[in-house]
């Protein structure tokens, strides 16, 4: 497992992570890229101080054996479910709207000076739940109709999309 979070997680970094984990992966291989933030409306992952355009990722994923999964909790991340397409076998997990919460007051450091923060993660959040819920494994396809509905994301419509050519089943490995 490669974890790159908040500024670790350049194009370099990603780019590295990718080809040490490519050498790895064998024909029985499942590869899952998780990502949570900010997509903007041409395919790009926004990494902050860069961005990470679909093409460059999609491009660093082909040469991979075995399944690849790509879940993307962040906004118009279906712009890279058309790049992904080029892939032998892959499902994603995506979104073709904003994948946003909204808004909350958050107390920090001082509870007296409260301040507004977009919040994220509805996706994530529903993804976990439906694998504490599920003993054993769970199909993506039944994983993202679990997701759909979930109720969080059904208040605030945002559409969840799944795109695949391959089957991928997770089995449920979270610590209770």
């Amino acid at each position: 497992i490669v974890e790159l979070t908040n500024g670790d997680a350049t194009r370099v970094k990603i780019s590295r992570a990718l080809n040490h984990l490519k050498g790895k992966a064998t024909k029985d291989s499942l590869f899952t890229f998780y990502f949570s933030g900010h997509g903007t409306e041409n395919g790009e992952l926004d990494l902050g101080r860069e961005k990470l355009p679909a093409r460059v990722l999609i491009c660093a994923l082909k040469e991979f054996r075995g399944r690849i999964l790509l879940i993307l909790d962040g906004c118009f991340t279906d712009s890279l479910a058309d790049a992904a397409q080029v892939l032998p076998h892959y499902a994603m997990i995506g979104h073709s709207t904003k994948a946003y919460e909204g808004f909350r007051d958050t107390i920090l450091l001082n509870p007296n000076m409260p301040f507004t923060e977009a919040i994220r993660g509805h996706t994530t959040r529903a993804i976990v739940k439906a694998l504490e819920e599920q003993s054993g494994g769970i199909n993506i396809a039944e994983l993202v109709e679990k997701v759909k509905d979930d109720r969080y994301i059904r208040s605030k419509s945002q559409e969840v999309i799944h795109r695949f050519n391959t089957e991928i089943r997770l089995r449920t490995m979270l610590n209770s």
